[in-house]
């Protein structure tokens, strides 16, 4: 062609790939009041060395505020929190909140406070009244901070669990990005989890009142208690074995090493009195001396991660173990809050050792993972087996072997 001009004929110039940027915001206004609760409690536990953190009253108590309290390592002082799950949040709401806290018995033992909002905190009155009211806590000593629907989203990005959990693997996708969604790919969705949690539970429900089903019913009634009417929680005794005979042995030494020398044996008598192993006193010692001390095993066994149980046949260290793994899922009610606080961690799985021991004997060939599917196939259970191996690529798996 004729008069056409050179640069029509040239490469075309390439053209930019269309922004693709990541959901900056959550939906925290889709979440339920409680599970926005748990969500500020899951990213409380996923932030910096924490010593203990735990819901603060039941709904309708007065609360003085506050809805949880934490404290991080060596800190004798509180960080404290507010959960709001409000459509607008304005400047009255932030004068009671702060007005409702100084009038509580909280304030001379926190170091900060933080209200979490589900709706946006920008407009400027408010933004305004922030800074007014972050100076009258700090002539208290006390540092506000406002974690609104924005800014509670910023610390949640590269918080990528607590964002599967409460939104789903497509909020993982869209707000934390592609890259993290293939770490998710055989974690429990939450409706799969209380589906997992339901069925299970209630399996193990009949299973066990099966077997601690040897006691009648005193009522007259023609029915036998469940499991849980009838069990007592034990208590148990921290055995601690004192033994020094080096002059230099001194008295925080032997408070040091009391859990180097502890055995625990399981005991049926019931004491209302009492105490926590963290509350053992230090005292003057003499060598050779033997120390006891009593406290539910509820609470001993949710204070330390590796536990061994001592006790005769009947002493009832299956009814105890049984028991845990029906409130872990929620089958019963745990009367222990560090207990209770790990239900949504961990996904129980119970096996008699017997039968796994049997079963390795008889074919020495096969895995763990054959000794459970074949164990819920004896139990005409095989329906549940396609959940648990769910549940076994997921990282809350705890296997419980009860023999």
């Amino acid at each position: 062609m004729k008069n056409v001009p050179d640069y029509l004929y040239s490469l075309p110039t390439e053209i930019e790939p269309p922004v693709q940027s990541k959901v900056q915001e959550l939906p925290f206004e889709q979440l339920t009041w409680d599970n926005f609760e748990r969500l500020t409690l899951r990213y409380i536990e996923s932030s910096g060395k924490l010593e203990h953190c735990h819901m603060y009253g039941n709904r309708g108590q007065a609360q003085e505020g506050i809805d949880l309290f934490a404290r991080h390592g060596t800190d004798e002082l509180y960080t404290v929190y507010q959960c709001k799950r409000y459509k607008e949040y304005g400047v009255t709401n932030l004068k009671d909140a702060v007005a409702t806290f100084l009038k509580g018995l909280w304030v001379d033992k926190t170091r900060s406070f933080y209200i979490c909002i589900s709706c946006e905190a920008v407009e400027r009155k408010l933004s305004n009244e922030i800074e007014k009211q972050a100076k009258i806590l700090k002539n208290k000593g006390i540092d506000l901070f406002v974690l609104d629907k924005v800014k509670f989203s910023n610390k949640l990005k590269n918080k990528p669990n607590i964002v599967h959990d409460f939104f789903g693997k497509e909020w993982v996708r869209l707000f934390c990005g592609e890259e993290y969604l293939a770490n998710y790919k055989n974690r429990l969705s939450a409706n799969e989890f209380s589906e997992y949690k339901q069925k299970l539970g209630n399996f193990y429900r009949t299973l066990f009142d099966s077997h601690e089903g040897s006691i009648s019913n005193l009522s007259g009634q023609n029915a036998t208690p469940n499991f849980e009417d009838r069990y007592i929680v034990p208590d148990v005794v921290n055995s601690i074995h004192l033994d020094s005979h080096d002059d230099g042995f001194s008295q925080s030494d032997q408070s040091k090493d009391v859990i180097d020398n502890m055995s625990i044996d399981l005991i049926d008598e019931i004491d209302t009195d009492c105490g926590v192993m963290g509350n053992i006193q230090s005292a003057t010692y003499q060598d050779n001396q033997d120390i006891e001390n009593r406290l539910s095993s509820l609470d001993w066994v949710a204070t330390e991660k590796n536990t061994v149980v001592i006790g005769g046949a009947g002493s009832g260290k299956s009814a105890l173990l049984k028991y845990i793994v029906l409130g872990l899922l929620d089958q019963i009610a745990l009367k222990n809050r560090s207990l209770q606080e790990n239900r949504s961690k961990l996904i129980p799985v119970w096996l008699p050792f017997g039968f796994w021991t049997n079963y390795m004997e008889s074919q020495p060939n096969t895995s763990l993972v054959d000794c459970m599917q074949a164990w819920f196939g004896g139990m005409n259970h095989q329906d549940l087996w396609p959940l648990i191996e769910s549940a076994m690529a997921d990282d809350r798996l705890l296997l419980v072997v009860d023999g």
